[in-house]
């Protein structure tokens, strides 16, 4: 009886092992990580509030810094000039861990806005490390007064060819914060806008002393890399690691981000895919990458080489968030807004139709399907929908299966065809010259894509209006006069 009761106890035993790390998991997948998160967010406000441009903020446990600034617990600030890699930690409700870290970063945003830099937010398995190189940290100065002497256009850029965005009189006083590459152009924030004017028009002191914006002269860490973690804590309402980046309203912000330039205009967040991809997700706002606009409540993704530090391939796969990652993504709602520029909205549904409404209106006529050798179903263009560079254009489309090549084509606003170009290529996307020397003057287009197998037609997408920036052609508004008068589920 004693080796029968012994022979059972040891099976109970043994059932008992087997069944534990079961039991476990199912403890931890039971686990809610709202605790933690809320502890989180409520330290990022105690800790971080009114972060000064160029600092950086240690949040919530667990951040590590390397560099000559030490940020070694919760409430430390350090100047991100001092800074080469900040780290934070995976998000571990068992252990009671998750850490975040804070940034504020001048970027290309005008020293008048000292409370709306360019913010960083780092939530989870994040590293975040500082790309530019001393020689090229630029410093940004206090703006200069400069007063026009003449009525003078204000361009969106450095150039007679950028777009005229206002005109103002003579006598204007202006704050000037740059200059060109050149040196013969000013920037300006006038209307809570960034600007550029001829500097042959205006008159002021100390010019010379502005910094250079543009070319390789960056801020501190407006040039970085990032990596993150990636899947989810077995936990109840998890967020996954995410670098959540968020401009002041109606800035556009330049960044250049794992060697991909990037404008951004409000809130992105990014991650690092399992499959090594670069993925960038916009809440609120848009997003251009090259010659890709992604609109609010959408997604893309870019292949990355195997260290991580560039892009290998061409933005793909842009498409609407879906239910599932817009539910995992809602916890950000309760970032508060003190340490933010603003607080953090996730597109609802209605938002993400209400995008897809505006892109389909911007589409001409129908697709039309010619052979039936290919699969045109889900043959659409996707970017650009609105407006095109006066230089280098990178068009995109959605494939049409089967396909083998395709040809762009782009009309005046006559409707007459003023540029053909052949991709020789199954890619869903190309680069065109779409300056005055490649497709003529004027400033609304249309284009459309074609797909080709063996070069006949199969299928013809339908058209998109566009507007193409301002040429060389010198407009003045408002009595303005010319530039030189005188002299822009989760499942990642």
């Amino acid at each position: 009886m004693r080796i029968r009761n012994g022979i059972l106890g040891l099976t109970f035993l043994l059932l008992i092992l087997l069944l534990a790390p079961q039991m476990a998991l199912t403890q931890d997948a039971s686990l809610s990580c709202a605790p933690i998160i809320d502890q989180g967010f409520a330290q990022l406000q105690e800790n971080c509030d009114g972060l000064n441009n160029g600092a950086a903020c240690f949040a919530f446990d667990s951040v590590t810094a390397t560099g000559d600034s030490a940020l070694s617990q919760p409430g430390d600030v350090a100047n991100l000039s001092g800074i080469q890699t900040i780290s934070t930690a995976a998000l571990d409700p068992t252990n009671e861990q998750w850490g975040i870290a804070l940034l504020n970063v001048q970027a290309n945003v005008p020293a008048e806005l000292e409370d709306q830099g360019v913010r960083f937010l780092l939530l989870g398995d994040v590293q975040v490390e500082n790309a530019v190189a001393p020689e090229n940290t630029m410093e940004v100065s206090e703006p200069i007064t400069v007063t026009t002497m003449v009525g003078a256009n204000l361009r969106s850029g450095a150039s007679t060819d950028a777009r005229v965005i206002a005109s103002v009189p003579a006598g204007t006083e202006l704050q000037a914060d740059g200059l060109s590459r050149d040196e013969q152009w000013l920037r300006v924030f006038e209307d809570g806008s960034i600007a550029w004017i001829s500097r042959s028009v205006v008159a002021g002191e100390g010019l010379d002393s502005l910094p250079i914006w543009g070319g390789e002269s960056r801020t501190t860490m407006q040039d970085f890399y990032f990596h993150t973690g990636n899947g989810l804590a077995e936990c109840d309402g998890a967020l996954p690691a995410l670098l959540v980046i968020q401009g002041p309203q109606d800035i556009p912000v330049n960044l250049r981000i794992n060697g991909v330039d990037i404008r951004l205009d409000s809130t992105i967040a990014l991650w690092i895919t399992p499959d090594n991809e670069m993925s960038l997700m916009v809440l609120e706002g848009s997003a251009q990458l090259g010659g890709l606009s992604v609109p609010e409540g959408f997604t893309a993704k870019a292949p990355l080489s195997e260290d991580g530090r560039s892009v290998t391939g061409a933005w793909e796969n842009l498409r609407a968030m879906t239910p599932g990652e817009r539910a995992i993504l809602m916890p950000l709602e309760n970032v508060p807004a003190e340490p933010l520029n603003t607080n953090i909205s996730i597109p609802t549904e209605e938002d993400v139709q209400q995008t897809l409404a505006a892109l389909s209106a911007s589409n001409i006529g129908e697709a039309h399907v010619g052979s039936g050798a290919a699969d045109c179903s889900r043959f659409r263009p996707t970017s650009p929908l609105g407006g095109i560079a006066f230089g280098t254009t990178t068009f995109y489309w959605d494939a049409a299966l089967g396909a083998d090549n395709y040809r762009v084509n782009i009309y005046n606003n006559n409707g007459t065809q003023v540029g053909t170009f052949m991709t020789n290529s199954a890619n869903t996307a190309f680069s065109a010259d779409t300056s005055a020397a490649g497709i003529g003057d004027g400033f609304d287009f249309t284009w459309e894509v074609e797909a080709l197998v063996n070069n006949q037609l199969a299928c013809t997408s339908s058209r998109v209006a566009v507007l193409r920036e301002a040429g060389t052609t010198t407009v003045g508004t408002g009595g303005g006069q010319p530039d030189n008068v005188g002299g822009g589920g989760w499942n990642p």
